[in-house]
């Protein structure tokens, strides 16, 4: 009877109230200590990862294997566009790469590794159908990268995880060998090595993508794949042309046909179509260099391989220069990323480029491990899509710019 006249008291007292709104506090108070304990051991958790596992962030090197399972592309897009991103794996995640980087996101958006595990899917799949088609697909977005872009593919050397400027010896002189008599002999004459600096330096990029609303309401393991190749894919054609055909400036990266020291191949003064001799003279400007040992291939565009189809590897022969993927027995690529509006005297905007080379040589570098994606539900709202934005930073650099030849006027 008294405890009810006290709990009567202290209703019309308005003590209850207050007490009540006293134990939310605390339990609200004890929900952030837990969650900034959650923060505070991720960030523990990386900063013992600093050595750098296998290339990883220390976040990514420090998650646990559940961690990794349930980290979720997708599931990250649909959280932004529903505004309950906060307190998601994929947030914390966001917050702790941030950490790791000593910077924030800065454009306001969700940082996500380019890499989540040490090895992923064979980077020989198919990206347009062995991504989906496994139940155990690769979370990485750094192997459908590599998978859509030629100058990976060919056997570009991708430096992934930079933090800082890279400085890349670019030998200029080859230590030569000599044969020598004995007793008695002379002096071998001496020949020294002579390098040169490239510096690489991060470039920062960005990709558009659009994506659909009710796409996102799908759950399963073929979006996931679909939302990393798209963004993957818009960042690999990128990649391309700048690797070829990069200005290093008007913060462009340095591409391979503006890169000094590689041969120039002319088809003719006003350019031409291509020939047997034409091909073979690139795979001897690179041989006569000494480049001709590891990665060697072709890069062109789609025109000029719907060309080389027609034309017989010899003369009056039948078999044609472009088959099952080759050029003169070397692998072939083809990327519209190639330009084919180059001029060579009177040729007008006509003319296409090849290149042909040692592509272990092309040396990518990315730039902080990590990219950042930002969206926005509001500019294509009346289609009932979403734009999605993706931000990195690369840059390109020869070691050996004689380990790669070109042709900048093939009709």
């Amino acid at each position: 009877m008294s405890s009810d006249l006290d709990r009567n008291i202290k209703v019309l007292s308005g003590e209850a109230e207050a007490e009540l709104a006293q134990e939310r506090l605390r339990i609200a108070v004890d929900l952030a200590r837990q969650k900034s304990a959650i923060k505070e051991r991720k960030y523990a958790r990386a900063d013992l990862e600093i050595g750098n596992r296998d290339g990883l962030l220390p976040t990514v090197a420090a998650l646990s294997r559940h961690e990794v399972r349930n980290y979720s592309l997708s599931n990250l897009v649909k959280n932004m566009v529903a505004g309950n991103l906060k307190n998601t794996l994929e947030a914390e995640v966001s917050d702790s790469i941030g950490h790791d980087l000593k910077a924030p996101a800065a454009h306001g958006g969700v940082l996500v590794p380019f890499r989540l595990s040490a090895s992923g899917l064979d980077t020989k799949t198919d990206s347009g159908g062995g991504y989906l088609t496994s139940p155990s697909i690769s979370k990485n977005i750094i192997d459908a990268l590599r998978a859509q872009a030629c100058v990976l593919r060919l056997g570009g050397t991708l430096v992934t995880g930079l933090r800082f400027d890279l400085q890349l010896a670019v030998e200029a002189n080859v230590l030569a060998a000599n044969w020598i008599s004995e007793n008695p002999g002379t002096d071998a004459p001496q020949s020294d090595p002579s390098f040169a600096a490239r510096l690489l330096k991060p470039h920062p990029a960005m990709a558009t993508t659009s994506v659909s609303k009710q796409l996102l309401t799908q759950a399963s393991p073929d979006l996931e794949a679909w939302l990393r190749d798209r963004i993957a894919r818009a960042h690999a054609l990128l990649l391309d042309r700048g690797c070829i055909h990069g200005t290093g400036t008007s913060n462009e990266v340095l591409g391979i046909l503006n890169t000094p020291g590689i041969s120039i191949v002319a088809v003719g003064v006003n350019g031409g179509p291509l020939s047997a001799a034409n091909l073979i003279a690139l795979e001897s400007a690179v041989a006569g260099a000494n480049g001709d040992v590891g990665a060697l291939g072709f890069v062109t565009n789609t025109a000029q391989r719907a060309k080389l189809r027609a034309v017989p590897e010899m003369t009056n022969g039948v078999i044609p220069l472009w088959r099952n993927n080759t050029l003169l027995d070397h692998p072939a690529a083809a990327s519209n990323q190639v330009r084919s509006d180059l001029v060579k005297g009177s040729s007008g905007t006509t003319c296409s480029a090849v290149v042909f080379g040692n592509w272990n040589q092309l040396i990518i570098g990315e730039f902080g491990g990590a990219l950042e994606l930002v969206f926005d539900e509001y500019s294509q709202k009346k289609r009932n899509m979403i734009e999605l934005s993706s931000y990195a930073a690369y840059d390109s650099g020869l070691l050996q710019p004689a380990a790669f030849s070109a042709v900048v006027d093939a009709i």
